[in-house]
């Protein structure tokens, strides 16, 4: 467990970057990344990391409500926590919490429906890495009020095992047919899970889009929504 200085007044983020699958690259860069697009975006600090599995035994309800957003990025595979640790979760963010997930966070728990349920979809696949055009949706909101209406993106497109359309708020999409997939292609979300706010994000997969401009203030913008900062 990694703890960074912690600002009182900030809304508290715990990440976490755990993996028993797929381990991205670009980890290392969202440890130094992430905590700098919390402070930027003001009234938010991650002050505690979960880097890896073993660090998910610390997962304990105490240390979750001393937070008010969790964040998964770049996880991936069947992450091996408790039947109390999932409760605990779900739990906290239907409590009336924020829950932040980037890219991997949907390759998680395929029997865990009640995450998928919070979450909005499972991952499913996703051709190779090219550039893309992304269409925003929704210009409105705190995550896409920055973005052109539409850009072009070099990252993996993913697709997801059930389609996010039927219960969450797209954000974000590409056009059917981009890199040869046919269909609707949601990339970015939010939803609702009780009383708290999800929002996800698709893309983050190379280490140099973690450093750009527009997707920095992406994932600000959902953390400041998620945390009920921007309305």
């Amino acid at each position: 467990m990694n703890e960074r200085t912690n600002d009182a007044a900030a809304a508290r983020v715990l990440l976490v970057t755990a993996t028993s699958g797929y381990y991205h690259q670009s980890i290392p860069t969202v440890w130094r990344t992430l905590p700098q697009i919390a402070y930027a975006a003001g009234g938010l600090v991650v002050d505690t990391i979960l880097a890896d599995v073993e660090s998910l035994k610390l997962l304990t309800p105490e240390l979750l409500n001393a937070h008010q957003i969790l964040c998964l990025v770049h996880n991936g595979g069947d992450l091996p926590f408790s039947h109390e640790q999932k409760q605990a979760i779900l739990d906290f963010v239907a409590a009336g919490n924020g829950f932040v997930g980037v890219h991997g966070a949907s390759t998680i728990c395929y029997e865990w429906s009640g995450y998928r349920e919070m979450l909005g979809a499972h991952f499913k696949s996703h051709p190779p890495s090219a550039t893309f055009t992304v269409t925003v949706e929704d210009p409105d909101h705190p995550s896409t009020h920055h973005l052109p209406p539409t850009f072009e993106v070099l990252d993996e497109l993913y697709t997801f095992r059930t389609n996010p359309r039927d219960v969450a708020h797209v954000l974000l999409s590409a056009a059917s047919c981009s890199l040869d997939l046919e269909g609707d292609l949601p990339l970015a979300w939010t939803k609702t899970h009780g009383a708290g706010r999800v929002y996800f994000n698709g893309l983050g997969h190379f280490d140099a889009i973690w450093d750009e401009p527009a997707f920095r203030a992406q994932i600000a913008g959902g953390l400041r929504w998620a945390a009920r900062l921007d309305g």
